[in-house]
């Protein structure tokens, strides 16, 4: 069965039904002089490159820890991919860059290793600095995009992902926006965990999918098969199930909180839509949580 996936902020009020946390993420330790923690991790390097810049050819087998995106430009989306120790998601033992380019279509694609208790994720602008006049800055736009079972199976889920308010704005359809300035000076890096924790439901169709979902429990959609493949597309399903003319679809769902967002499905692709002004580099480091 496969299920378009997309958030309904019409359902966003049934997150408070099962509210129990779930594996939250644990308070970083206290930060460096430099805004990083100490601790192994992982390193993921966004570059800014002028409009000519022609991407490395890519080597078969070979995996990098860098992202190449125009130094100026919109619609630039860095796509993020694991999933929940335990499920079938590909096992990598490295950060892995799969595609480092976005050049061209406007795409990059990197996998990060399962783990369960999740990362802390910090993030600094180095390189060039702007001026007071004329700043340097990013601006990174996180979301869920993907979720699946370990059957591949594409699952509904309508939830919210956390901010840090020093650096994030949230609009009133609830979109996020955080700001990365690269200002003269040194650089302190900033503490970027909570865009990756996610608070919400994740429901599944086939409830012999939905084994050991945290804070269990029901609802239904008034949902049309248009195709008859025994599959639902988003706009096939609607919350008002008073008037449904058909059977109401029961999904099975489990309740998280302000959990790590790569723990909620066996796969799950989570999105940075990126917009550059001038930014040349960006150092996101990944430390597993012991």
């Amino acid at each position: 069965m496969k299920t378009k996936v997309g958030m309904s902020c019409l359902l966003l009020a049934l997150a408070i039904l099962w509210g129990t946390p779930a594996i939250c993420v644990d308070d970083p330790p206290t930060q460096l002089p430099n805004g990083f923690i100490s601790g192994p991790h992982y390193n993921l390097n966004i570059h800014g490159k002028n409009a000519g810049f022609t991407c490395p050819a890519p080597v078969p087998g070979e995996y990098g820890k860098v992202i190449f995106i125009p130094e100026y430009g919109t619609g630039i989306n860095i796509y993020m991919q694991s999933g929940k120790v335990g499920g079938n998601f590909q096992d990598v033992s490295e950060l892995q860059v799969i595609d480092a380019c976005t050049f061209g279509d406007g795409k990059a694609t990197l996998k990060l290793p399962k783990w369960e208790k999740g990362y802390w994720v910090f993030a600094r602008t180095l390189a060039k600095p702007g001026t007071q006049e004329d700043p340097r800055s990013i601006y990174i736009s996180p979301a869920v995009d993907i979720l699946q079972d370990e059957a591949g199976n594409e699952l509904w889920f309508f939830g919210t992902l956390g901010m840090n308010g020093e650096v994030c704005t949230k609009d009133a359809s609830g979109e996020i926006t955080c700001s990365l300035t690269r200002s003269t000076g040194k650089s302190k890096a900033v503490d970027i965990t909570n865009i990756f924790e996610y608070s919400g439901q994740v429901c599944y169709f086939n409830a012999d999918d939905a084994l050991n979902l945290p804070n269990p429990g029901t609802m239904s959609l008034c949902c049309f098969d248009s195709s008859g493949d025994g599959t639902f597309q988003q706009t096939e399903c609607m919350g008002d199930v008073a008037t449904c003319p058909v059977p109401l679809t029961v999904l099975t769902c489990g309740g998280y909180s302000e959990a790590w967002v790569f723990n909620i499905a066996d796969f799950v692709q989570y999105l940075w839509g990126i917009t550059n002004d001038g930014v040349k580099l960006v150092q996101v480091r990944f430390y597993p949580i012991p």
